[in-house]
């Protein structure tokens, strides 16, 4: 072994913590975070029933704030990697890279506290795009920030080539890693027969080696590029090779595709629904990466020059059909997060056009700059896509309502589709004003986004989103007992519990036989009625009418489709014969009604028996 090389190794470890010291301990951070999560969970196995479900250590409220931890440093990474670099390049000086620092720290603090949830245990769709473009801005941020100051455009090129190289080569060695570690442990697990070998140990693995090893491989590698930038001119020719005879022709034919199109659906005068968007907004982007790639070789081949102008002015008569496109969207189905973006990124996409199209210096660096202002401008202030979308979503809700209830069905699903996306993209706070707020359930703001979007939507008489999927007389019921865990039962007065499970999903008939010292006796249910009975007599079953449970508890206590939590006392029922006395304490009842006709699904619990 060359011991100079293990020494050499950790020496450029060292150097690379030293520089870059906050980016590494954020990654360790995350890694310990993913981890603790990761072993939070576990498979519970049910020892009457076997029934697995998965239970964790952690609550809810404190798996949301590691999940808000390892996002805030997501996020805080790329700024704090970027502002060193920028120093080593620009020769800041301590006190600069100081202060441009604890604006990072700053800003992943106002990241945590303003974007991830700080009181509900689930995010909402806005929070969860607010939070993934702001992590993406930041990564933006890394491929410019060094060049804040003038410099070539060149050896900005040349710095986001080496930055997507050592990305690529970081990924590279944390999977073959990755993969080294995991054939060691899989060796271990099958030659030794580990019992309860934690299979979640490979998820660990990548978690520390992708939070830890590859951001320090990466960061280690591309400060040494950065720092020797000046002095790389040479520019590799499979690159032009690439760019010219692969790129480039896909790109035209692609060109072609699109305007041939174009021709079908100015004679036809047919719209396809969403696809126009997505296929002009592909080409855009592959052609300005083509753009970008051979970008060096514009000055040596004039061809390449030319190629780039034909591209700009193919691409603008279908910014015009992706306009029409969205406006037709729009017009039927209002304004979203998502058509807002498409109306901004085409309008951005006119903007780079014209501008490299009539600009004779062609900064490369205004394209991911602009990206970034625009993403962090549309997502703060009244002209953000949060309030414009939920601002218009509201206006067409309160159009809805002003017909009168019960609404016709093509209405009912225009109400049901714009308070799905208003509950879980923007919460209920904005609803308060157009409902009934007293027939909410007193611990409505407990529940989760789906649940309290099925209640606003009782309110208005209308069904949730099953019904797109169900005949409209059909539903499914799903009724649970508030507390899951069944363990701490009172056993008193009986001699036996088992737990029963049956599901029968259109068979006529499921049994089950639980074995007891002396006494075995089977399950079953048929038509509505679950049967227990003693195996060595079975004419003397005592049986009960889950069917009737179930229409009684649907009429008290006002049930409807979905999921609904009732205390235990509502789930238990008893029967005796002449020989032993069950005592049924139900954890789960699945039922279907068609033509008010109720069938039970399956059913889960514990039974409590006591021989006479």
């Amino acid at each position: 072994m060359n011991f100079q090389s293990v020494t050499t190794l950790f020496q450029e470890a060292k150097k690379t913590f030293i520089k870059f010291p906050l980016t590494i301990i954020a990654g360790i951070i995350i890694a310990i975070a993913g981890v603790t999560l990761t072993e939070a969970e576990y498979y519970y196995a049910d020892q009457y029933d076997n029934n697995y479900e998965t239970r964790f250590f952690l609550t809810k409220e404190e798996r949301s704030t590691y999940w808000n931890i390892i996002l805030t440093l997501i996020f805080s990474i790329p700024l704090l990697a970027g502002i060193q670099i920028s120093s080593d390049k620009n020769k800041l000086g301590v006190a600069k890279t100081t202060i441009l620092k604890l604006i990072a720290v700053g800003l992943a603090a106002c990241f945590y506290f303003f974007v991830t949830p700080q009181q509900n245990t689930f995010w909402l769709g806005t929070e969860s795009l607010t939070a993934i473009l702001l992590i993406s801005s930041a990564f933006l941020t890394l491929t410019f920030l060094p060049f804040f100051k003038s410099d070539t455009i060149l050896n900005f090129w040349k710095y986001n080539k080496y930055l997507i190289k050592n990305l690529a080569l970081a990924l590279f060695f944390a999977a073959v890693l990755f993969g080294g570690i995991a054939l060691i442990l899989f060796s271990i697990d099958e030659l030794f027969e580990i019992q309860n070998f934690n299979e979640d140990i490979y998820l660990d693995a990548w978690i520390i080696i992708a939070s830890i090893f590859g951001p320090w491989i990466f960061l280690g590698n591309f400060s040494k590029a950065v720092e020797n930038i000046d002095k790389q001119s040479k520019i590799s020719k499979f690159i032009r090779i690439f760019g010219q005879y692969i790129l480039i022709p896909l790109l035209f034919v692609f060109a072609i595709i699109l305007y041939i199109y174009a021709g079908k659906i100015l004679i036809t005068q047919e719209w396809p629904q969403g696809i126009v968007s997505g296929l002009v907004i592909g080409f855009a982007i592959a052609g300005m990466i083509t753009h970008i790639i051979l970008y060096p070789f514009e000055k040596e081949f004039s061809w390449i020059k030319k190629a780039q102008k034909t591209f700009y002015i193919l691409l603008l008569p279908q910014i015009a059909m992706l306009f029409t496109a969205i406006y037709l969207r729009i017009s039927d189905y209002g304004i979203t997060e998502n058509r807002y973006y498409i109306v901004l990124l085409g309008l951005w996409l006119i903007g780079m056009a014209f501008y490299f199209l009539f600009s004779k210096k062609q900064n490369l660096k205004y394209i991911p700059v602009s990206v970034t202002i625009i993403i962090v401008l549309s997502l703060f202030g009244p002209w953000s896509s949060f309030n414009i979308s939920e601002a218009d979503q509201l206006k067409r809700l309160e159009s809805l309502l002003e017909d009168k209830l019960p609404l016709p069905e093509t209405k009912k699903y225009q109400l049901r589709s714009i308070l799905s996306y208003l509950v879980q993209n923007h919460g209920t706070e904005k609803l308060t004003p157009l409902i009934d707020t007293k027939k909410l359930p007193e611990n409505f703001k407990e529940l989760d986004v789906w649940e309290q979007e099925n209640k606003i939507l009782q309110i208005f008489g209308v069904n949730d989103y099953y019904y797109d999927y169900h005949p409209a007389s059909e539903y499914n019921l799903q009724i649970q007992y508030k507390n899951k865990d069944m363990d701490n039962i009172k056993v008193s007065g009986y001699d036996y519990i088992a737990g029963f499970y049956i599901s029968i999903y259109g068979k006529e008939d499921t049994s089950y036989l639980t074995i007891f010292d002396t006494n075995s006796f089977r399950t079953s249910l048929q038509n509505n009625i679950f049967t227990v009975y003693e195996e060595s007599k079975p004419a003397e079953p005592i049986t009960f009418d889950i069917g009737k449970l179930v229409t009684e508890l649907v009429k008290n206590k006002s049930l409807s489709w979905g999921s609904t939590y009732l205390d235990q006392e509502e789930l238990i029922t008893e029967n005796e014969n002449s020989d032993f006395k069950i005592k049924l304490l139900i954890r789960y009842i699945n039922a279907k009604e068609t033509d008010k006709t109720i069938a039970i699904q399956n059913i889960e619990g514990r039974m409590l028996i006591k021989v006479k």
